[in-house]
């Protein structure tokens, strides 16, 4: 009789089984409340909310007064009668994954007061930043 060498098909199955019980296990943690996806898609809004204020601030620039400057961003479309955003106009890009939203679900707002609001898909209010520190009533 012959001595066999090498991977047989039983162990190689095995192998395979383990790999993808491990591999659930791994995605199942990860996807948990505080794993790292929901830490990632955090920081991914805290960072398009930076680039909406930012976008905000640097058309502030020249502006001293609050209804000059929410009269400018009216009539240049930055934002519409209501106060809501215009994401692509802002920041100058059509490639973002917030604020593409209808009425007030995933939209952002900028109010009478200069606070930035957002505004989640379930319409859940979430206060950004008030940008109107420099500028007079």
């Amino acid at each position: 009789m012959k001595k066999q060498e090498g991977v047989t098909l039983v162990v190689l199955a095995i192998t395979i089984i383990v790999l993808m019980i491990i591999t659930g296990v791994v995605i199942v943690t990860q996807i948990k409340d505080n794993g790292q996806i929901d830490e990632f898609i955090s920081s991914a809004k805290m960072s398009f909310d930076d680039n909406i204020v930012d976008g905000l601030l640097l058309l502030q620039t020249s502006y001293t007064d609050k209804s000059e400057y929410l009269k400018y961003l009216r009539e240049n479309e930055y934002i519409d009668g209501e106060g809501k955003v215009n994401t692509k106009k802002v920041i100058g890009s059509n490639d973002y994954e917030y604020g593409k939203g209808e009425g007030s679900k995933d939209t952002y707002f900028l109010t009478e007061d200069l606070d930035v609001l957002y505004y989640d898909k379930e319409g859940k209010e979430e206060y950004i930043q008030n940008i109107g520190a420099k500028m007079e009533e």
